[in-house]
């Protein structure tokens, strides 16, 4: 039987495994159609197509090109990796995910800075998944209403942190009907309300997939 050594030890590998989950990421299903939706609310041509770019975009990339600065990327050769390949995984599709949404929505507003074809992952979100990361459960966590409220250095961390639990409850008791959630979480859900929750789900970096298993 074939034993890999434990990913902080063939750090070398990472940088393709993370294009690798880039690409498996926005491959398939709603995270496809979000991608679909960003190029054509921002005028790219093309099969929808989505690559890893380090530090700067590559040029003559087809698709959309996500960047993760040099400084990210040495966050993360730094980080210990507990969970060893699939950590990198979620983590990946969490970043890519959230900056996906959000440019999507930049988009809807007229609010594309740059070249359409490059999204930014923020150095900022990065840090904030690899501190989830370190420690889902944190011995400071306190419960109330059934939702679990962790420490954050910031107010809307926080506010971030029990709206995608509520989500995730929802997303449960409604056993995955978007335009149900649409119904409890909305006064008066017009057509588009499911589509909108659904982006916000996104947003949150849930995955039916990860919440159907």
């Amino acid at each position: 039987r074939l034993s890999l050594p434990p990913l902080r030890e063939r750090l070398g590998d990472l940088p393709e495994l993370m294009r690798g989950f880039v690409r498996k990421k926005l491959a398939s299903g709603a995270d496809r159609a979000l991608l679909v939706d960003y190029m054509e609310a921002t005028g790219l041509r093309g099969a929808p197509h989505a690559e890893l770019a380090f530090g700067k975009p590559d040029e003559g990339t087809p698709g959309v090109r996500f960047v993760l600065s040099r400084q990210s990327y040495s966050e993360l050769r730094a980080h210990p990796w507990p969970g060893n390949v699939r950590e990198v995984e979620l983590l990946l599709a969490n970043a890519v995910v959230f900056a996906l949404a959000d440019a999507v929505e930049a988009a809807g507003q007229g609010r594309v800075a740059g070249g359409a074809e490059t999204i930014p992952i923020p150095a900022k979100l990065i840090r904030e998944l690899l501190g989830g990361a370190r420690g889902s459960e944190s011995p400071d966590a306190t419960r109330a209403g059934g939702f679990e409220i962790r420490p954050r250095a910031q107010l809307r961390d926080v506010a971030r942190d029990l709206e995608r639990q509520l989500f995730v409850r929802l997303y449960r008791e409604t056993k995955g009907d978007f335009d149900a959630m649409a119904a409890r979480l909305l006064e008066d859900p017009d057509e588009g309300a499911a589509r909108k929750v659904r982006l916000r789900f996104n947003q949150l970096g849930l995955r039916v997939r990860d919440l159907d298993e």
